[in-house]
């Protein structure tokens, strides 16, 4: 007499189980917060506005508010924290960071971070430059997004505009030209 076949019925074991969790965890965490265009994530150490209220820095926000007062903008002190893509190297300096009144509650945000001396911000605009123009400018920021990085005495302004993202993309671009006739610029290659 011949049995029927029967297959044994299948269970997860301990390993498989294990396997599928782990799976489970950073399919989940990749689903929670992402980055918003010129974030790096959630470092908090990379988070603005960072303390920043030395003369130089002072002297910077004089500068860009006699740019944008040309125009008839104006500038205050952001009220929400902003996450740039940045070198690691800036991650630690402090910065402050502004917003340009605009219909866009999301567009007109500068940076202004401030070093000890001249050289040492001359040398951290061209690395956040060189930054923002190899990987990290192309994956954080979107595609049409124009940067506006310079040096001013110990000062480092970084800026952009994204006139895809703008809801007021002409008011938008007249503050980011203003903007960028601030500081020496290390240019951004895109």
């Amino acid at each position: 007499m011949t049995r029927p076949l029967v297959r044994p019925q299948r269970t997860w074991s301990g390993r498989r189980l294990a396997i599928a969790g782990i799976v489970a965890v950073v399919v989940l965490a990749a689903c929670g917060r992402g980055f918003e265009a010129g974030g790096i994530g959630s470092v908090p150490d990379a988070e603005t506005p960072r303390p920043s209220a030395g003369a130089a820095a002072q002297g910077t926000i004089a500068a860009l508010r006699g740019a944008l007062a040309i125009g008839g903008y104006d500038l205050d002190p952001a009220t929400r924290t902003f996450q740039p893509a940045q070198p690691a190297s800036l991650i630690t300096v402090p910065r402050s960071a502004y917003q340009v009144h605009l219909a866009d509650p999301e567009g007109g945000v500068l940076l202004v971070y401030e070093f000890a001396t001249s050289e040492a911000a001359r040398v951290g605009a061209q690395e956040l430059a060189d930054y923002l123009s190899g990987g990290p400018g192309k994956i954080n920021f979107p595609g049409d997004t124009t940067f506006h990085v310079a040096s001013l005495g110990s000062t480092v302004i970084m800026s952009w505009l994204s006139e895809s993202q703008s809801a007021d993309p002409e008011a938008a671009r007249g503050a980011f030209d203003l903007v960028s006739t601030v500081g020496t610029e290390a240019p951004v290659l895109r």
